[in-house]
């Protein structure tokens, strides 16, 4: 499978139209090739890694925190229809 580039290149050799036509394509294009080109580097690939972690952490606390907050919740209605039953028969 061809990458972007091989496709830039491909369109570049196949492009009919004159070459004041072709100008702001080929602005286009080399943007898009040095993009294309450049490597994250060493201290980016870390700052992406650290922002991965950051963001997995995240969500692994605030499911912590849903299901610590749904646990309280049952507890809690559980407690209170067991107060309100032994009340009740009480009462009787």
């Amino acid at each position: 499978m061809e990458g972007p580039k091989q496709q830039l290149q491909y369109l570049e050799r196949h492009d009919a139209r004159p070459a004041s036509k072709r100008h702001a394509r080929g602005f286009l294009t080399k943007i898009w090739l040095l993009s294309a080109k450049s490597k994250p580097s060493g201290k980016f690939a870390v700052v992406m890694f650290l922002t991965l972690v950051v963001v997995l952490v995240v969500v692994v606390v605030a499911a912590a925190v849903v299901v610590v907050v749904v646990v309280v919740v049952v507890v809690v209605v559980v407690v209170v229809v067991v107060v309100v039953v032994v009340v009740d028969s009480a009462a009787i």
